[in-house]
């Protein structure tokens, strides 16, 4: 991934390429997606998702992708949630009854999580919400159970029953603890956030068989608990290098990168300037190394032939796992969703050609894969663990979609893009 030097997401990109990036149509209706997908959204992690996915479509300047996320060194204020079709749903389902969880969990003590930075947006509504996020916070700093490490470190439980941990969390818990940790100009939730990703990475790394026969690790598996070995009835088992997962863990540490290089500590915070300026480099490091080692390893691996999307489980073609290795429409349009992000906040990195023209191969993929009435199809099935038969909808498939639109979106639309491609072809 080195080597690639170019203002936003375009500068290496061909000219044709870009052209026809610039159209309005991403091939598919994102208003369709998200109304099916907000029909068939009942659970936590899929709120959280959700919620997000709708901030980034309708209100891009309110996450941590806009181009000021935090004005003045603060989280923007929102008076009127009604006016904010994110936090309208979210205020409808988040939990202000003084429990621990923002949300029921169904035994997940990190799914609620994903609910947390809107619960922040809405503190200033109403201060019920920010005690619900702290007591969210407190809970899964202090008492959700941990992954024992090493001698020093512990990783946060994804579940709650016995000590586990699943990719899917890094999109769940790391950017609410680091949200939270600038709302409450609090550099310990900050860097617990960054500690998680590195912790996760270092339980759940493994090696993917590429086509040529040769190893690359980077990726992770889906599962790991401790003990191993699980009760009967103890919720997961997944060993294997599923996509979905692994493209929660690039969205969510993306995500916490975002609002590590945007956010700048007013003159009255606690956290000194070059406290925090020595903090953001070194976590810049961390968090830019791992999602290279990921997104290296994905993009590696060769799509499914029939459908054109990613695999549903990247281990390689002689792994047990390739028996369910199908096209997956949802976590291939949630690691392009990343790509557009990343070209925007790294761009001498994913601004050029090669990652560029990932992205879009992908999005055309998924595009193809959006149905009558915005389903998306084929996705993974997440009610079983692990996923060997895709469904023909899920609501975290849908949320993804829209995700990936408004991350195309954002990155086409920014002003040296419209530079880039002038300088490139004298047109506008």
């Amino acid at each position: 991934m080195k080597g690639y030097v170019a203002p936003l997401c375009v500068a290496a990109f061909s000219a044709v390429l870009w052209l026809n990036l610039s159209a309005p149509d991403a091939g598919f209706n994102p208003q369709e997606v998200l109304a099916t997908g907000r029909a068939i959204t009942s659970r936590s992690w899929e709120f959280g998702t959700l919620v997000e996915a709708l901030l980034e479509f309708h209100n891009h300047e309110l996450t941590v992708f806009g181009s000021d996320p935090f004005p003045g060194g603060l989280i923007p204020q929102i008076s009127d949630p009604s006016e904010v079709e994110g936090l309208a749903y979210a205020k409808s389902v988040i939990w202000i009854n003084g429990t621990d969880l923002l949300v029921d969990g169904e035994g997940s003590a990190a799914d609620p999580a994903s609910l947390g930075t809107a619960a922040l947006l809405l503190s200033h509504h109403d201060p019920r919400y920010l005690e619900a996020a702290e007591r969210q916070a407190e809970y899964l700093m202090t008492k959700a159970k941990k992954f024992h490490v090493n001698v020093t470190h512990s990783a946060i439980s994804h579940r709650e029953d016995v000590p586990e941990l699943w990719g899917d969390f890094i999109y769940m818990v790391p950017p609410f603890l680091a949200y939270h940790g600038v709302a409450t100009q609090d550099l310990r939730f900050l860097d617990m956030a960054v500690l998680q990703c590195q912790l996760y990475d270092h339980v759940l790394r493994t090696g993917i068989e590429l086509e040529n026969g040769e190893t690359c690790r980077g990726l992770w598996r889906h599962i790991v608990s401790d003990p191993p070995d699980l009760e009967l009835g103890v919720c997961c088992s997944d060993p294997d290098v599923w996509l979905t997962s692994n493209a929660w863990a690039v969205a969510g540490m993306t995500r916490v990168l975002a609002t590590i290089l945007k956010w700048k500590p007013p003159p009255n915070s606690p956290v000194g300037q070059t406290e925090y300026d020595k903090f953001k480099a070194n976590s810049r490091v961390v968090l830019a190394d791992l999602i290279a080692s990921m997104l290296q390893c994905t993009m590696a691996q060769a799509e499914d032939e029939g459908s054109g999307l990613l695999k549903n489980y990247l281990d390689g073609s002689s792994h047990r796992s390739a028996a369910w290795a199908y096209g997956d429409a949802a976590g291939t349009a949630l690691m392009a969703s990343a790509m557009y992000r990343l070209a925007v906040l790294l761009p001498e990195t994913y601004g050029g050609s090669n990652a560029m023209e990932w992205a879009e191969r992908n999005r055309r993929a998924v595009a193809r894969h959006v149905h009558s009435g915005g389903r998306v199809s084929p996705v993974a099935d997440v009610g079983h663990v692990p996923s060997k038969s895709p469904v023909s909808q899920t609501s975290e498939g849908q949320s993804m979609v829209l995700l990936m639109y408004s991350a195309w979106r954002a990155c086409k639309e920014g002003t040296s893009w419209k530079a880039g491609l002038q300088r490139l072809t004298g047109w506008l």
